[in-house]
């Protein structure tokens, strides 16, 4: 999965904890996020997984966009940080170990504060 290559300007740096500090951290971290599971090759093993955990980032993205109240139902359907710990933890690739920590976080903040 050497394939995730960051092009950004400022990118959100996570706290100590390995966390995001605000909602606008948690949307600019969803922002870069996105489009490094999107540009995944086909071909990778988890690609199926990764295909469902990029269909959840843009479920949020939209869910965020609107403004409204999260439903239970909607919050209940995210899993991937499930999905993360399952599937893409422990690959002893840097740059699949920096997108897990980003899915911690995106999936800790969204479970805690939406």
């Amino acid at each position: 999965m050497s394939q995730i290559r960051e092009e950004r300007m400022n990118p959100v740096k996570l706290n100590r904890e390995g966390g995001v500090n605000s909602k606008e951290d948690f949307r600019k971290l969803l922002e870069e996020t996105i489009p490094i599971v999107r540009k995944l090759d086909p071909h990778v093993p988890d690609y199926t997984v990764l295909l469902s955990i990029g269909n959840q980032l843009e479920a949020i993205k939209e869910w965020a966009a609107k403004g409204a109240p999260i439903t239970k139902e909607q919050k209940e359907s995210i899993i991937f940080g499930v999905q993360t710990v399952r599937e893409l933890e422990n690959s002893g690739d840097p740059e699949t170990d920096d997108l897990c920590k980003r899915l911690y976080a995106l999936s800790y903040y969204f479970k805690h504060n939406f």
